[in-house]
């Protein structure tokens, strides 16, 4: 979660600069980017939760579940390194 926090950080700058007209006239990419976010932490925890659905209440749930967020966080983190990038 901290590396996903801190690339995010760095996307949404990256989309202001944008915004602002750094590389031409542009507008509306810090508002997709922060709507696109929220959707993915949405997907990202409905789809962990039925993936793991079968597991319910046993011992590996736990597991599964921190694997799947695991997993899932990671690749976002590696998305938004290269959102906007030149």
């Amino acid at each position: 979660d901290n590396r996903l926090n801190a690339e995010y950080k760095q996307a949404m700058a990256r989309a202001k600069e944008f915004d602002d007209g750094l590389y031409g006239p542009n507008d509306g990419a810090a508002a997709a980017l922060k709507a696109a976010q929220k959707a993915w932490l949405t997907y990202r925890d409905r789809s962990c939760e039925a993936e793991t659905l079968p597991l319910k209440g046993g011992t590996a749930e736990s597991e599964a579940l921190f694997t799947c967020l695991s997993v899932l966080t990671a690749t976002r983190a590696d998305e938004l390194a290269v959102f906007l990038a030149e």
